[in-house]
């Protein structure tokens, strides 16, 4: 059978836009990396049988890409070094990797008019599906998710009130039903998670982030618009089922993204209908006058960049800002200060969290997971090379642009009827089916996956319109591109593999020819030709290798045995000795089955310090019913209060100082542990074991100086250790940061009354 670049494009195009792409770091794309990897095998073993060349590398995207992939490869390498969380950067390189096989399909793609055409009408369904499930998410899907909380909740605050075994039965399944659907129950999870289910109402599509969403609705608008504009300029009015297929898509997709709200996304898709609007344009002048100004921002961005990062951005130039400008400063001056320790490699993929928030401004309560630039965002993942890719991209769409502008008169494009609306429902049906038979064999729920079928939507009217005539216009696809890159300025996405794949479909779309690929046809089989085919494909094998071997086997291995270790701990505090024994052999084949993951080792810290503080709770108990500690070691014997208590401790200990070493920049694993040293202080009334956990604990500050609870939770452990001085500085600090919280807004990191209380009277005894 003969292989169809097209149609594989197509499948794995809409499986790349299906899944929540935020969650590259974990792995879930991975099986998607193999079969781009698959399918660039089996492209060049046909153009090697047909003795065809292969893409060469020549223009200024090809050596961009380049050095984004080989960045990540350092920085990662830099990780697995000096230690950070090795899986997410194993994973995050591997999307790269992958990317770069994507860029060499689509530029066979799009080597031939058709193929661009094909690629852009692809991109324009898919968006536009994401664009009606995004508008059923906002006027039916999250109304019906925040009257299905609210029911639940107040059942659970019911059941918590209650007394009996009826209200203590009714408060596990409900508690139980809200783990499953990832549904935090109390603390800062609880008010984050209410405040998105019950006061926000931007669509989100098939991503977890609104501006995932949003970015991809600017290129589609612009994908739509443009070539409606470019057809009728070219080839004269279209018919009125054209047309109308038109209107509904861009009124669709302008709906959705005005919902998003994304002000950044919004200002990418004018700048994109402005350029598309002024190459359509016959004036000299107004071309020229864009120009400059592209030219003229692109200068004010260096210098802009040159002086904040030899510190001229202060704090005070920040707080006379506008608001809505002031967090992503804020979130921008932390980075710079952050890559000022380690300019060459960066965090690394995967890694920017556990850096930045020793950095963080305390205006800022959100621990953001990327910097929300591109051109931070490259450099504190694939480090100095990764921003010169970044620039390098930057400089050659700009480049581009300016050329399209600089051709006179009208093209005198020919239009080309295309019937490929089948081809197309047929590549974005299978990529559905694809997400769906994935997610099944992960084990995932299917619950309320029936509106996800709204995803089909773009399929279904590219089939309606039928064969229509089409010219290949480089212009949408360029300012397509733009208008993503301008988003990208101010939002995360830059290690969102669905984002950098429509950046890299765009960009091809408007560069992408006959002679940039070198398909020509002359010199067919030369000893040249033929070693750059080989080099391509022995690539492309050990991209799908690695990934299989390195990445998918571990991760599917992994998520089972968590998968099996956590059906184990549905009981809570309730599991026999039996069971925990169990569980814990259950973790530890979870912690072995990939050596490199860092979740599985969490989890299991989290379950040994549950496990500790229930012990310690039991002993309390006991001591406060023999009434003084003398009867309750005479009561419950020597060996609880001494070996049980060490022995729990130590067997908690061991596993938090694992995760501290797999992953030694986070402060989490710093964190179990103190609370572990300081139930087990507590409990035995050793002082020795509350100053460990003390260090622990100004370790966790160090790495993150806005986590008021810890801050709090700090000056109360100093204050039980005997550091009364100490105990009040952190005090202090925690009434600064209350203030600030206070007077910012930040509602998540408000203090309770119980903790204000409890403040008032650190303070007191200082």
């Amino acid at each position: 059978m003969r292989f169809s670049l097209p149609l594989f494009s197509a499948l794995l195009i809409s499986a790349s836009g299906y899944w929540i792409a935020e969650e590259a770091a974990d792995g879930r794309g991975l099986y998607l990396v193999v079969l781009w990897g698959i399918t660039s095998v089996c492209l060049c073993l046909q153009r090697l049988l047909q003795r065809s060349e292969a893409v060469r590398f020549r223009g200024t995207f090809d050596y961009s890409l380049l050095l984004l992939v080989c960045g990540h490869v350092l920085s990662t390498w830099m990780v697995f070094r000096t230690g950070g969380d090795r899986r997410a950067a194993l994973n995050l390189t591997l999307e790269w990797a992958g990317l770069g096989g994507i860029w060499f399909l689509l530029r066979h793609l799009a080597a031939e008019v058709r193929g661009t055409i094909f690629l852009r009408e692809v991109l324009t369904a898919l968006i536009l599906g994401m664009a009606c499930y995004g508008i059923w998410q906002h006027h039916a899907g999250f109304p019906a998710d925040a009257e299905w909380y609210r029911g639940r909740r107040a059942e659970l605050d019911a059941a918590l009130e209650a007394p009996g075994a009826d209200a203590r039965r009714t408060a596990v399944l409900v508690t139980a039903e809200f783990q499953r659907q990832g549904v935090p129950t109390e603390g800062t999870g609880r008010i984050l998670w209410e405040n998105r289910v019950l006061y926000s109402t931007e669509p989100l599509g098939p991503f977890a982030l609104t501006n995932t969403l949003a970015g991809l609705l600017a290129v589609g608008l612009i994908l739509v618009i443009g070539r409606i504009t470019g057809r009728w300029q070219e080839l004269g009015r279209p018919g009125w089922r054209e047309l109308s297929v038109v209107i509904f898509q861009s009124t669709t997709i302008a709906w959705c993204l005005l919902l998003t709200k994304s002000r950044s996304a919004w200002l990418g898709a004018i700048v994109g209908l402005v350029i598309v609007a002024v190459v359509r344009s016959r004036g000299a002048h107004v071309k020229a006058v864009l120009r400059w100004a592209m030219y003229s921002t692109v200068v004010a961005g260096v210098i802009a960049g040159v002086v904040a990062f030899g510190g001229g951005l202060d704090k005070e130039v920040i707080l006379e800002s506008p608001r809505s400008l002031q967090f992503r400063l804020l979130y921008w001056t932390g980075t710079m200060q952050m890559l000022r320790q380690t300019p060459v490699y960066g965090a690394g993929p995967g890694n920017f969290r556990q850096s930045y928030l020793g950095y963080k401004a305390d205006e800022s309560s959100e621990e953001i997971r990327d910097p929300h630039n591109i051109f931070l965002d490259a450099w504190s993942s694939a480090g100095l090379m990764g921003l010169a890719g970044v620039v390098l991209l930057t400089g050659g769409l700009v480049w581009h642009l300016t050329k399209r502008m600089s051709e006179n008169g009208a093209r005198q494009s020919r239009g080309i009827r295309t019937a490929m609306g089948g081809l197309i429902a047929a590549g974005i049906g299978l990529g559905f089916l694809l997400d769906i038979g994935w997610e099944w064999l992960s084990g995932e729920s299917f619950e309320g996956k029936l509106a996800q079928l709204l995803l089909l939507a773009g399929a279904v009217v590219v089939v309606l319109r039928g064969p229509v005539l089409d010219i290949p216009d480089r212009t949408v696809g360029l300012a397509a591109a733009a208008a993503l890159l301008i988003h990208l300025f101010a939002a995360g996405g830059f290690e969102i593999p669905v984002v950098m794949m429509v950046l890299a479909a765009c960009l091809v779309c408007g560069i992408g020819d006959v002679s940039a690929v070198g398909l020509s046809g002359q010199g067919r089989g030369s000893p040249l030709r033929v070693v750059s085919g080989v080099t391509w494909l022995l690539l492309s094998l050990a991209v799908v290798a690695t990934g299989i071997w390195q990445g998918v086997m571990p991760q599917m291995r992994a998520q089972w045995a968590m998968a099996a270790a956590e059906s184990l701990a549905d009981g809570g505090s309730e599991l026999s000795a039996s069971q925990v024994t169990a569980l814990r052999k259950a973790w530890r084949v979870a912690v072995d089955t990939d050596p490199l993951a860092v979740l599985a080792l969490q989890r299991w810290a989290e379950f040994e310090t549950g496990q500790l503080r229930t012990q310690a709770e039991e002993l309390a108990a006991q001591r406060a019913a023999a009434g003084t500690a003398e009867d309750a070691g005479r009561a419950v014997g020597p060996e609880v209060l001494t070996n049980s208590m060490e022995q729990a401790l130590a067997g908690a200990i061991e596993v938090c100082n694992e995760l501290i070493a797999a992953d030694r920049k986070n402060s989490v694993g710093y964190l179990l542990r103190g609370r572990c040293y300081s139930l087990a202080g507590q409990a035995l009334g050793d002082r020795k074991w509350l100053m460990c956990a003390v260090s622990d604990f100004e370790t966790v500050t160090e790495r993150n100086r806005g986590a008021i609870e810890i801050w709090l939770e700090l000056s109360k452990l100093q204050r039980l250790a005997g550091v009364p001085e100490a105990s009040r500085r952190s005090a202090e600090r925690v009434r600064q940061l209350n203030a600030i919280n206070q007077e910012w807004g930040h509602r998540d990191q408000f203090l309770s009354a119980e903790d204000e209380q409890q403040l008032q009277d650190l303070l007191k005894q200082g």
